[in-house]
């Protein structure tokens, strides 16, 4: 008796980690579907973004702080291997001088 409830627990617990590992695979999927429909509708939308946004007066520090943000964010991403590691993407200084205006209004919409 004491054989076969061990053999059912051990059942039991491969039946649970079972369906943990397919739950969290069903959430991966969702988040990899909803993340491709929304990287598709920011790309179908930029153009108009873009020319909407021309004439925005943008801060060149609003903008440092946004990107640094979103590279502490990636960097939590690699050291959890959501995402591979590549060298950071963020300038260590800038401002809307050394930039222009044309590429400020870039950045500002990328990180939107």
């Amino acid at each position: 008796f004491i054989k076969a409830q061990r053999i059912e627990n051990i059942k039991n617990e491969k039946s649970a980690i079972e369906s943990q590992a397919n739950f969290l695979l069903e959430l991966i999927k969702r988040a990899a579907e909803e993340s491709a429909q929304i990287s598709q509708r920011l790309d179908s939308t930029f153009p108009a973004r873009l020319f909407d946004s021309i004439n925005e007066n943008i801060s060149s520090t609003s903008i440092n702080d946004r990107l640094i943000g979103i590279q502490r964010k990636r960097e939590l991403f690699m050291k959890f291997g959501i995402i591979k590691s590549e060298d950071t993407f963020i300038p260590r200084k800038f401002s809307n001088a050394t930039l222009g205006k044309e590429y400020s209004t870039v950045l500002n919409l990328y990180i939107s």
